[in-house]
């Protein structure tokens, strides 16, 4: 699933050298500047919000009535005939237009970060861009991590304007999601009247990650230093799944709700074992580092968010997952580095 927006055989995306795995949109040679994304990410259009009105159609006849403290986001796309509504937001939304994104963005390649994708996804209600930021983390001099500045907002209301640190290249739905989950730094600027305001200030937050980045190094490299054997591997998983008092206590005369509860554990534990000693990506085995690495795969690849109903909620999955992820990874690193 890419959820790219698509005009006929056109693609809202570009990346720059490498071709996303959907092989859609346009992929160039040259670096691209913040011009060259928006052209070929066919990013080259504004929102405007309209008063809400409802049809009503009764028997007297058809009647005209305003929807009060209700706007419509609609944009004029240059490749539609029509203009279309991305969304409903209330009074204090103030629109974020693609331009202002890149122009905040453009104030980090003084210091050598260079975009890498844009894009739009679900009908042009979600905007992404990545940067790659001039350094990137190598521990143990083989395990390499390059970094990007990723940075998304959206046109319905549904989110604010989020710019963070990430090891996610992001190219369709799915590494839009993973980025928003993996990111390490985040700075969020909302939709009001005091947007403006907060990008300047977000410039020179943003301008820490350059430091920022050499953090996650030393922190990386303490966890290389420390070793790690069988028996520690179990010990983690323990203390990072640990089983529920009532479970540990009644163990050997489990209920229905118990056992599934136990199962459920278990295989978590097992999956995190699993990704240390197997995972292709993970050059850290035998160091804290190679199980940092597998939590931190598990969090933003394995763990699933559903609702009651058993359907995946795009939005109540994010929002979700984004702080279990976040509270698994630093309860490991608690664990790895006490």
């Amino acid at each position: 699933m890419h959820n790219l927006e698509q005009f006929g055989d056109t693609t809202a995306f570009v990346s720059y050298r490498e071709p996303g795995w959907h092989n859609l949109g346009t992929v160039v040679n040259d670096k691209l500047t913040a011009e060259d994304a928006i052209k070929h990410a066919e990013l080259d259009w504004n929102v405007e919000l309209h008063p809400i009105k409802a049809t009503v159609l009764a028997d007297d006849g058809v009647e005209i009535v305003d929807v009060p403290d209700k706007f419509a986001v609609v944009r004029k796309h240059p490749l539609k005939d029509n203009r279309d509504a991305l969304g409903v937001v209330g009074t204090r939304y103030t629109p974020i237009q693609n331009r202002e994104v890149f122009k905040f963005l453009d104030a980090l390649t003084d210091g050598g970060a260079t975009y890498e994708t844009a894009g739009s996804m679900d009908g042009g209600r979600k905007v992404f861009i990545t940067m790659q930021m001039p350094s990137s983390i190598l521990i143990d001099g083989k395990d390499k991590s390059d970094m990007y500045l990723f940075a998304t907002t959206s046109h319905d209301g549904s989110f604010s304007l989020n710019v963070s640190l990430t090891a996610v290249r992001v190219v369709c739905y799915n590494t839009w999601r993973m980025a928003r989950r993996a990111s390490n730094f985040k700075h969020t600027i909302r939709h009001t009247a005091n947007s403006d305001k907060s990008i300047v200030k977000a410039r020179e937050v943003m301008s820490m990650t350059f430091e920022y980045a050499g953090y996650l190094q030393e922190q990386a490299e303490k966890l290389a230093s420390i070793n790690v054997f069988a028996h520690d591997v179990l010990t983690f998983t323990e203390n990072l799944f640990p089983y529920p008092k009532d479970v540990f206590q009644n163990m050997h005369q489990l209920d229905k709700q118990q056992e599934r509860i136990k199962n459920n554990i278990d295989d978590k534990r097992n999956k995190v074992e699993n990704l240390y000693l197997h995972s292709q990506g993970n050059q850290g085995i035998g160091s804290a580092w190679g199980l940092f690495n597998a939590v931190t795969e598990y969090a933003d690849y394995y763990s699933q968010a559903r609702t009651r109903d058993g359907q995946k909620s795009i939005r109540r999955a994010e929002r979700q997952v984004l702080s279990e992820a976040d509270t698994l990874k630093d309860r490991a690193l608690d664990l790895l580095l006490q």
